[in-house]
């Protein structure tokens, strides 16, 4: 009887261990992740601080005028613009290769697990209870781990 129970104590042990060092490799590379989230975030205000209107223009520049000084501005910006985003894609991609996904968006519903309020505005003018209304800063998951939650504005649930 003694030696049952301590092959099962043993077995025990076995499986613990086992799912420890599965959990220590799923989640390993959390710690370094969390440092790279501000990249990704520095990166896309890079993107968002380009207004539209100068990308557009650009496209819309004669390709004959290519001494032109706001053509060449614009190409100039176009190439940043177009740099930047690449660089953002790859990281990501390099994110989504580790199992980290970035979410948040204006519309689905609040939960406390995975959102961060940053501040409640009113139902109504269009704005459903309990959702998120805007989108301040995006979370991220690590294998269904939140690793940092969404910041965002949403509406009480009723």
């Amino acid at each position: 009887m003694a030696r049952l129970r301590a092959l099962a104590d043993a077995e025990t042990t076995r499986r613990i261990a086992l799912k420890d060092v599965e959990i220590a490799r799923n989640f390993s590379v959390s710690k370094f992740a969390k440092q790279l989230l501000d990249v990704s975030d520095n990166l896309q205000r890079a993107l968002d601080s380009v207004p539209e209107g100068d990308l557009k223009e650009h496209k819309d520049v004669d390709a004959g005028d290519s001494g032109h000084e706001a053509g060449a501005t614009s190409r100039t910006l176009d190439h940043l613009y177009s740099g930047v985003n690449a660089t953002r894609k790859e990281l990501h991609r390099v994110f989504a290769a580790q199992g980290i996904t970035e979410f948040g968006e204006v519309g689905e519903d609040f939960d406390p697990n995975r959102h961060e309020a940053m501040f409640m505005e009113a139902v109504g003018e269009g704005r459903e209870a309990g959702k998120v209304t805007q989108l301040l800063q995006t979370g991220f998951v690590l294998k269904e781990r939140v690793l940092r939650p969404a910041k965002v504005a949403a509406t009480p649930s009723e």
